[in-house]
């Protein structure tokens, strides 16, 4: 059996200005003191099957997983239901339990300059949809499990809806989250049937707020079409991620501006915002035709993580980028919440907010559901959650 370290640190979150949006539920979560498994203790990742435990997607093991689905949708509906059986699922640190199902792999769209997720998945794969929520149900009936996660690059339209409409039918209380492309197909009507199917929150890839910056990433969509889909999300109460990119080669900082200025336009449609740097990526777009974004690459690739250096002769260079990257993301932070989460619920929910940055005043809630009273907390303070005794102290932020 394992046990939880004595002390779980849970840093408190920013949050969004629109009536009482959900924190994220943690930030760097580590353990203090002596548990069974010691100081460093680490719970197993939520990925699992009949053979064992499947490394995170970004492990070697994923081109054995690749292999493993075959190259058709024959295969991929062959393989058998995830097996939970052996992980302590009381243990992690969610609220409720979430399982994370492989429902895809690669991307259909495939054509992001930034991008090189061909490189692993050249050809995309999805499940029936139908054989995703016969999954659900079964790991519902046998886990307990009312939360999923698709834990895969996207989920195409026609999947989502096929899901939504099985699981309205057949099971109406489970949930979902997926990751999502800013499409057309995605109208008025079919978010709202997403969340009549039991879509909680998506994730996109908005990336930048610049209309011309988006072309040069073949990104394939249009702002009007973002705008549409985050509103239509938020009035049938799905929460919404969106991922950014800070530095693409050809984006200037006025490029920049315009992503913040939309991010702040929309902040009433937006719960969580994820910002991550430019990586100049082997075997993306860039990196086979850098003339045309304006990089020369610099250096040897790096054979861990597949990342090349580079130098920018448009658009911002390395060494601007990281001072610019820590402004926006603080810029934005101060507006909406700037950590994703994977669980169902967040642990800390603001209760109390005003147009400003004063907020204070929380609801803290146990891990494991045990109420506990409301806490005087600001933006970057601790919650140290006792695992044994349930007591509660904050650590104030310096």
């Amino acid at each position: 059996m394992i046990h939880l370290a004595s002390t779980i640190r849970l840093r408190c979150l920013a949050a969004t200005t629109c009536n009482g949006i959900s924190l994220s539920w943690s930030d760097n979560v580590h353990s203090e003191g002596q548990g069974r498994r010691g100081p460093d203790m680490a719970m197993p990742p939520l990925c699992a099957c009949p053979a064992g435990v499947i490394p995170p997607p970004e492990s070697p093991f994923e081109v054995h997983m690749r292999a493993s689905w075959g190259s058709g949708t024959t295969q991929v509906n062959c393989l058998p239901l995830p097996d939970f059986t052996d992980l302590p699922l009381e243990k992690y640190l969610t609220p409720e339990t979430i399982l994370p199902l492989y429902p895809s792999r690669g991307c259909y769209w495939g054509k992001c300059a930034f991008c090189s997720v061909h490189e692993l998945n050249p050809v995309f794969l999805e499940r029936d949809a139908d054989q995703v929520a016969q999954d659900m149900i079964a790991l519902n009936k046998r886990f307990g499990a009312h939360h999923f996660y698709m834990s895969c690059d996207v989920l195409s339209p026609r999947s989502m809806l096929s899901l939504a409409k099985t699981l309205s039918e057949k099971a109406p209380g489970l949930k979902w989250q997926s990751e999502a492309r800013f499409e057309k197909a995605l109208t008025v009507d079919s978010i709202r049937q997403l969340a009549d199917g039991g879509c909680d929150l998506l994730r996109f890839g908005l990336e930048s707020g610049s209309e011309s910056v988006l072309r040069d990433m073949r990104k394939g969509t249009d702002l009007e079409t973002v705008r549409t889909i985050l509103g239509a999300c938020k009035e049938n109460n799905i929460r919404t991620a969106v991922y950014c990119i800070v530095g693409f080669p050809t984006e200037s900082e006025k490029d920049l501006g315009r992503t913040v200025e939309f991010l702040k336009d929309m902040r009433s449609a937006i719960d969580y915002v994820g910002f991550h740097q430019f990586i100049l990526n082997s075997g993306s777009e860039v990196s086979l035709r850098p003339s045309d974004f304006g990089v020369e690459p610099a250096g040897s690739l790096n054979q861990v993580t597949s990342e090349k250096n580079y130098r920018a002769t448009r658009g911002m260079s390395p060494s601007v980028l990281k001072g610019v990257f820590e402004r926006v993301k603080n810029e934005i932070g101060e507006l909406i919440c700037t950590e994703i989460p994977v669980g169902p619920a967040p642990v800390v929910t603001c209760i109390s907010q005003v147009e400003t940055c004063g907020r204070k005043g929380a609801t803290a809630r146990h891990l494991m559901k045990r109420p506990i009273p409301e806490l005087d907390v600001s933006i970057g303070d601790v919650l140290c959650v006792d695992g044994l005794t349930g007591d509660i102290t904050v650590e104030r932020k310096q």
